[in-house]
């Protein structure tokens, strides 16, 4: 499995592919009670929004890598307050293909698979 050794320093990661429907990306719950990320659309061409809900306040990094584990971009490392915020990836100069998104915070990571189709 090619994500099991995903990233280099050797903590297999977690897909999930759970959507957001349309109406859920215009929606914001203040505190949620648990850590999410998700995509929408999914697969896409050009742009993504990615929607992720913090339990707690804290330290957040949003990257995506492509499939062989090099960083692709940084889309957020900074501390964040706790409820949903969205981040929209521009895919507009990477060649198609299959993209993670990997959130990181200091309690827990999780990792959603894009799929970039021109």
């Amino acid at each position: 499995n090619p994500c099991s050794a995903y990233p280099p320093d050797g903590n297999a990661l977690t897909l999930r592919g759970e959507g957001v429907l349309p109406e859920e990306v215009g929606s914001f719950i203040p505190h949620p009670s648990s850590f999410s990320l998700s995509a929408y659309p999914n697969p896409f061409n050009a742009t993504t929004t990615i929607t992720f809900a913090l339990p707690t306040a804290g330290a957040v990094e949003l990257r995506v890598y492509d499939v062989t584990g090099r960083l692709v971009k940084t889309l957020a490392d900074e501390k964040m307050s706790a409820g949903t915020h969205r981040m929209t990836v521009d895919g507009s100069g990477l060649a198609s293909g299959v993209y993670l998104a990997r959130l990181t915070t200091t309690e827990q990571s999780l990792t959603q698979k894009l799929l970039l189709i021109k």
